[in-house]
């Protein structure tokens, strides 16, 4: 390999390893990471396909969060170990030589931000590709690709769709629910949102806005408008309110089916957590009966596909 140093487009202090018979850094790994806001909070971030790391050097500048980037191509990895060093950033970035699917699977944190710059062209039999395997899967989705980044909102959205269901949600716009709910548009699903701020509500484009003064009522509303209750993906307001609707299934001894979707592992400590409380008797063993534990799409779309639409549209959290 013939490898040299260049300094990373508008950053002088910056260094990165390339190889010109590979995908070098280009323009557009250097404009991604500058339209990014980091919060100052973010403790962990994570880049899939790094290529030779020009996403978290510039990252690195922003923010002292650690950050986690994962390359599949061994060569390719190696060069992006090189970039890090060479910047004295080993303490801050960890380079990992692994298929993201895999990371995925084996993986059980949460990530409070995630990059990606992804193959822009698709691959089939009438792509033209580069006689460099390195190129070929920088520019074409051969080993990733874009549906892969939303496969928990399209399975949902799709079978919702095919079944007529109506989705009630809160009131937040960013992330998954942001991408559920942009998918929901597109597909003409009846949007219900719940929340407590009026500013919040307004930026939703839903057919039903409901306002609530708190929590215990926002749990109310949720358990009254859907026929079925489903958790995917998410942070710590996501985490309080399935507890919040659990306790409040088993008072009331509401019989509403919960659906938990854990393809990506994220609920691993939960169920964990749950089990030990069940064991020691801190809660009851009904707990363990309110949910169904889903792993992967088409579980999720054959589950849902079973329960009988009660009303004329189904409503579903």
């Amino acid at each position: 390999m013939s490898k040299e140093v260049n300094y990373l487009l508008g950053y002088e202090n910056l260094k990165i390893v390339q190889d010109k018979k590979m995908f070098k850094c280009s323009l557009d790994s250097i404009l991604l990471p500058n339209f990014i806001t980091i919060n100052k909070t973010y403790k962990n971030i994570l880049d899939i396909g790094t290529g030779n790391a020009p996403i978290p050097l510039i990252l690195s500048t922003k923010t002292s969060a650690k950050i986690k980037a994962v390359e599949i191509q061994k060569e390719v990895y190696e060069m992006a170990l090189e970039s890090v060093h060479i910047n004295k950033l080993d303490n801050q970035i960890e380079v990992i030589n692994e298929d993201i699917n895999e990371f995925a699977k084996e993986y059980n944190d949460y990530f409070d931000y995630i990059t990606c710059n992804p193959p822009y062209f698709k691959l089939n039999d009438a792509s033209r590709i580069n006689d460099s395997d390195y190129k070929t899967i920088a520019r074409h989705e051969k080993t990733l690709n874009l549906e892969s980044k939303i496969t928990f909102a399209t399975a949902l959205l799709t079978t919702l769709r095919d079944k007529d269901y109506n989705i009630v949600m809160g009131s937040g716009t960013k992330g998954l629910m942001g991408t559920v709910k942009e998918i929901a548009k597109e597909n003409g699903s009846i949007l219900t949102v719940v929340g407590y701020d009026d500013l919040e509500l307004n930026k939703n484009d839903a057919s039903v806005k409901i306002k609530v003064e708190s929590p215990v009522e926002r749990t109310k509303i949720l358990l009254e408008e859907s026929d079925v209750l489903l958790f995917g993906p998410g942070g710590l307001g996501t985490l309080s309110e399935l507890f919040s609707i659990l306790t409040t299934k088993v008072e009331i001894e509401d019989d509403k089916p919960i659906i938990i979707y854990n393809e990506d592992h994220s609920y691993d400590d939960v169920i964990r957590l749950l089990d030990k409380k069940e064991k020691d008797g801190s809660i009851s063993k009904a707990y363990k009966t309110t949910f169904t534990i889903i792993n992967n799409k088409e579980d999720l779309a054959t589950i849902l596909d079973s329960y009988e639409i009660k009303e004329e549209r189904n409503k579903v959290r």
